[in-house]
């Protein structure tokens, strides 16, 4: 940022301080002194400290701190010459306030005189701006941090706005969360979606200072209840696709392309981690005899499957399922089978919302019918923060193979791109 952007920011935004009480205060300390040969030589001057919430022209909730000092230096006679970043300094006969993002001040006097002003913490500092209305805390994950942290929420409806601010001096140097506001700044603006539904870790940080790393956590403190357990585990996945479905055998060969629809009931638990679902799957369309290319696909799967969570970031479901599928050509060609299968769905996470969702299943276990049949889906799924709702793109391919009485085979084969929206 110039000098000049610096300047006009300074003085375009109103900032209001207030003190956070004696208490709050002991947490940290100033230390004002004089420079003189790479040596720091404390002064005990009379100050008052405090910190306080500004609004930069981005929108951004800003956290700094102020420090009021009544010195034996004579301002008017010798003023200060440079100023530092981000930071605003006054001064009047002997008193001079220092409101500044820095941890640490170097200011010059026109005699040469060089002060420096220091933040020092006796503990971790985060200040919370009504994040706790919210259900959200930040939390240092190990070592504590010698320097200060802002959060600020501003909650619309069942949305946050989270505000992260913390010192110039410190660079944020990973975020699992994606910032709509303050890329490369010292401070973040991140959209929360539907806070109020989620629970638990909601994002990482790690932040670098002096040399060190320090790591964050951004919590939900909102206890789940039977009503919300409930409405998570009972959402429902639509999809809308078009793809091409194939048969072939010795005297029929046939192609055709097909809008897909798909509705299903997400699994659902019933006895500890056994739950159960039902999915619906159809090609839409019909037979027709003039044409005997046209072909038609229906397809109900209920399923029973038990639910590990092998780590905070990969679930697997081994499914049991029981399937009446049904498929048929214009000239009459097709099957119609009732019957169990077997399967295992995955999901895996690959960043905070974005998840990699895998699917197979198999029908081909004692069918009088099926000789053989596989189903495969693989989906990038993302989810509304917190949530199992959101959006996902996925390719999903199934062959039959059937064998009549009189050992005829005939292959039925689909491939569809659907886009999912679970809710």
């Amino acid at each position: 940022m110039s000098f000049k952007l610096m300047m006009v920011l300074l003085f375009c935004v109103e900032c209001i301080f207030s003190s956070f009480g004696i208490a709050q205060e002991n947490i940290w300390s100033f230390q004002i002194g004089e420079q003189k040969n790479e040596q720091f030589i404390p002064r005990k001057y009379k100050q008052k400290s405090s910190f306080g919430w500004s609004t930069n022209q981005d929108g951004a909730h800003i956290l700094r701190w102020k420090v009021l000092a009544d010195t034996d230096l004579d301002f008017a006679s010798d003023p200060i010459s440079t100023s530092t970043t981000k930071a605003e300094i006054k001064t009047k006969a002997s008193r001079m306030q220092l409101t500044t993002e820095s941890m640490g001040n170097d200011l010059k006097l026109k005699s040469g005189l060089k002060l420096r002003f220091i933040l020092k913490l006796n503990e971790p500092l985060i200040i919370d701006d009504d994040c706790k209305k919210a259900d959200l805390t930040f939390q240092p994950n190990s070592k504590a941090a010698p320097f200060y942290i802002g959060i600020s929420c501003v909650v619309i409806k069942d949305q946050v706005k989270f505000h992260l601010s913390f010192p110039v001096d410190v660079d944020l140097v990973q975020s699992s969360l994606f910032e709509s506001l303050g890329k490369g700044e010292n401070f973040r603006v991140y959209d929360l979606k539907k806070i109020t539904a989620a629970r638990g870790k909601m994002g990482d940080f790690k932040f670098s200072y002096l040399g060190r790393d320090f790591e964050y956590s951004l919590m939900s403190l909102k206890k789940a209840g039977a009503e919300d357990s409930k409405t998570t585990e009972s959402r429902f996945m639509v999809g809308l696709g078009y793809g091409v479905m194939s048969l072939s055998s010795i005297i029929n060969n046939y192609k055709a392309a097909k809008p897909y629809v798909g509705i299903a009931l997400r699994p659902r638990k019933i006895l500890g981690n056994l739950a159960m679902g039902v999915g619906f799957e159809n090609a839409i369309g019909s037979t027709d005899a003039a044409y005997p290319g046209s072909m038609s696909y229906f397809q109900v799967s209920g399923f029973a499957t038990y639910i590990l969570s092998l780590s905070s970031w990969a679930e697997l479901q081994p499914r049991m399922y029981y399937v009446v599928s049904n498929q048929n050509t214009g000239s009459g060609v097709g099957y119609q089978t009732s019957q169990f299968g077997a399967g295992l769905w995955s999901q895996l996470q690959i960043s905070q919302r974005f998840y990699l969702h895998l699917e197979g299943m198999t029908e081909a276990i004692s069918s009088p019918v099926i000789s053989a049949h596989y189903f495969a889906e693989v989906g990038l799924f993302y989810r509304d923060l917190g949530l199992s709702s959101g959006w996902g793109i996925a390719v999903q391919s199934q062959n039959y193979t059937v064998t009549d009485s009189l050992e005829n085979t005939r292959r039925f084969d689909q491939t569809f791109y659907v886009l999912k929206r679970a809710f």
